[in-house]
């Protein structure tokens, strides 16, 4: 006669096959997430910086429009900051050189106006790693260009 074997518990714990499909189900999250992190993209650092620079544009033609008069903002090639009286913001890069209105500088400083009607001197300002900022002279805006 045949003997019966007792009857085996289950042990509490995972099988390495539950274990494989939680990693295999965690990787597909890692992985779908990971592109939208951009933790060293440097053109989202340079969208930072451009973003805060037009605000910085944009309080300067706000403040023309309602005194009424010309505000002066300068440009310094070698730098990376554009001042307008006491404050002042930085540009994504360093600038190399700076056009306005079709003068260009590469040494000294630069002036470039906002008007009380809300423009602004054509500027056309290059930066080190080879970005132009174009402004947009009615909206007062820079855009970057490659």
């Amino acid at each position: 006669m045949k003997s019966r074997l007792p009857a085996r518990r289950c042990a509490s714990g995972l099988t390495i096959i539950e274990v494989l499909v939680v990693l295999i189900i965690f990787g597909i999250g890692w992985f779908a997430i990971l592109p939208n992190l951009n933790l060293l993209d440097k053109t989202k650092t340079e969208d930072s910086a451009l973003t805060r620079l037009n605000a910085f544009m944009t309080e300067a033609r706000n403040q023309a429009m309602k005194t009424g008069s010309i505000e002066r903002m300068v440009v310094i090639p070698g730098k990376k900051i554009l001042s307008w009286g006491n404050d002042a913001t930085v540009f994504p890069g360093v600038v190399s050189r700076c056009l306005v209105n079709g003068r260009q500088y590469f040494d000294r400083p630069t002036e470039l106006r906002v008007y009380p009607s809300g423009s602004m001197d054509d500027v056309r300002i290059v930066l080190d790693g080879g970005t132009v900022l174009t402004a947009n002279v009615l909206g007062v805006e820079f855009v970057a260009v490659q």
